[in-house]
């Protein structure tokens, strides 16, 4: 069996100016995230890449909150640049939504994602903040 080479992460940085990650490998390749280091980026809507991404941690999810969940969709997100970023999910499951704290490491890491925390009893207006 053949390990592929760990593609090489690069961080572009003027000083005071917002940060631009941009990734090689999985499956943020070629994407250049905008954000100050530590803070939350502005609301977004769930796209397909957010999808894979609460799906890879549906099973910790589920066994978190102790329960299956039927329905189990990501509505919209925010991001925290750190050693990697954060992803803040909010996450319908049918009676209420959940929301979900996940980390991605720098994919040149090869680590996988986490679930670091969630909150449950949210409803549909609550805004997603650091938690």
């Amino acid at each position: 069996m053949s390990v592929s080479p760990v593609k090489p992460c690069k961080v572009v940085q003027k000083q005071g100016s917002p940060i631009c990650m941009k990734f090689y490998g999985n499956s943020m390749q070629g994407k250049c995230v905008k954000t100050r280091v530590g803070g939350l980026t502005e609301l977004k809507p769930a796209d397909a890449e957010i999808l894979a991404i609460t799906i890879e941690v549906k099973d910790a999810v589920e066994e978190k909150v102790g329960k299956k969940l039927e329905t189990y969709s990501p509505v919209s997100y925010k991001t925290q640049v750190v050693a990697g970023i954060n992803y803040f999910v909010k996450v319908n499951v049918g009676d209420e939504y959940l929301h979900l704290r996940i980390f991605a490491p720098l994919p040149c890491t090869g680590n996988p994602k986490e679930l670091t925390d969630l909150q449950t009893g949210k409803t549909a207006e609550d805004e997603i903040i650091y938690f």
